[in-house]
């Protein structure tokens, strides 16, 4: 080892059995990062994590890897100095466990990342010049008082927090929420967050940031960063029979890290390319803890996925097939049946509330016809969804993309193609 005096701390952690699980793992964690992030690198910020929190090594060898792989997955280094992502010691039925936190300046990487939309937030104080007003003719004015040297010596003088979205166009979008509404979600969660109480100002701007992100066109990575935030937060201890929820997700995880090196559970059938990317292994791991075998995953994707073979998968689509998977029952090695071509009560509704607000906003004309209607809201879908088909978009994604073009970030496009026909007419 170098002898200077940064790693005299990181010696004797270098013989902990959670380094050994690292380094185990350091292979195809390099995988998931992003280009231009150094694993080396990575490897030793996560180690200075490590020694600065004590605590985390009492935590379950698994949850410390688990979060390292959430975060290389989200290509952020859980430091936490930046404020981007952190390592949070958690204690859960008695047993200690690390987790991955987002911190809002992560969201804010993410984000510009994605299509390079600017995410900010600020925390209003006592003698702030702040007013704000929603609805048809929405404002925000924020004047911070500098000048008071008592300012920012605390928190108790918080009032309000805001975040901001300004995307690639000029336009914007913010969200404001009281202390108190802050306080609520804070409370709300099942776990008490020890960052509420060194960092109040910073997790309140974050709470802000995660109930605007809700409303944009969220990117694959941003959407499983938020879902899983919101999972572990807010989700029940009792879950429904079929998904506990804490239990499961911390279990799924740590099979899809034992079955990563495995083979896929069968060779691919005919004609598709060898299963190589790691978010391919990881897709068969959880078939297989789930009882589909390969062509039962192969059937899923072609009849939802509008793909040929598994081998025209993208991550992001991997991930979503995952969620399917999920939701699925496999009948004794059979493969799975296709969906239903009709669509949910739920689908249903929300397609109508996205037809009625594209026509309110002008992404078509008001006298189209129904083809060209729709052909109109998939162009718009395309530009929102870039890595999904408008027909695999479900209840969420509509009313995503409804608000999304009521808030004015899609102008109706130049050209669109025309679709196949659609069930729901209004």
């Amino acid at each position: 080892m170098p002898a200077n005096g940064t790693t005299a701390l990181a010696a004797p952690a270098e013989q902990h059995p959670i380094i050994a699980q690292i380094d185990a793992r350091m292979p195809q964690i390099a995988e998931m990062l992003p280009a231009g992030m150094d694993p080396v690198r990575f490897r030793r910020v996560v180690v200075q994590a490590l020694v600065k929190n004590p605590d985390l090594w009492q935590c379950t060898p698994i949850s410390v890897v688990t979060a390292i792989v959430e975060a290389a997955e989200a290509g952020l280094e859980p430091t936490g100095s930046l404020g981007r992502a952190y390592l949070i010691p958690y204690t859960v039925k008695g047993e200690k466990r690390a987790q991955l936190q987002i911190g809002f300046r992560g969201y804010a990487e993410l984000a510009w990342r994605a299509d390079r939309t600017l995410l900010s937030a600020e925390a209003v104080r006592k003698g702030d010049d702040f007013d704000y007003a929603a609805g048809t003719q929405p404002f925000l004015r924020f004047r911070p008082n500098i000048d008071d040297p008592e300012r920012e010596k605390g928190d108790a003088n918080i009032t309000h927090f805001f975040a901001l979205a300004t995307f690639p166009d000029g336009r914007v979008r913010f969200e404001v929420m009281s202390r108190a509404a802050a306080d609520r979600i804070r409370d709300r969660a099942r776990y008490r967050n020890p960052v509420w109480e060194s960092d109040y100002g910073e997790m309140g701007k974050k709470t802000a940031v995660r109930r605007l992100v809700k409303l944009l066109p969220l990117s694959p990575q941003m959407r499983a960063v938020l879902a899983r935030e919101e999972e572990y937060d807010f989700a029940p201890d009792e879950a429904p029979a079929a998904r506990p929820v804490v239990a499961t997700r911390q279990a799924a995880v740590a099979q899809r890290l034992a079955a990563l090196p495995a083979p896929d559970p069968e060779p691919p059938a005919e004609g598709e390319a060898p299963a190589q990317p790691i978010w391919m292994r990881r897709l068969h791991a959880v078939g297989a803890e789930l009882g589909f075998d390969h062509a039962a995953i192969h059937d899923l994707a072609v009849a939802t996925m509008g793909v040929a073979s598994l081998s025209e998968l993208d991550e992001a689509s991997a991930v979503q097939l995952e969620e399917l998977l999920r939701n699925q029952q496999p009948a004794s090695g059979a493969a799975v049946p296709p969906p239903a071509a009709d669509p949910s009560p739920a689908d249903t509704s929300a397609e109508l509330a996205l037809h009625a607000a594209a026509k309110e906003h002008g992404i078509f004309p008001a006298d189209a016809e129904p083809e060209a209607a729709w052909a109109a809201i998939d162009a718009v879908a395309r530009a929102a969804f870039p890595d999904r088909d408008p027909d695999s978009l479900n209840a969420h994604d509509y009313a995503v993309l409804a608000a999304a073009i009521t808030a004015g970030m899609y102008d109706a496009p130049k050209a669109a193609r025309p679709r196949r026909a659609r069930v729901v007419t209004p």
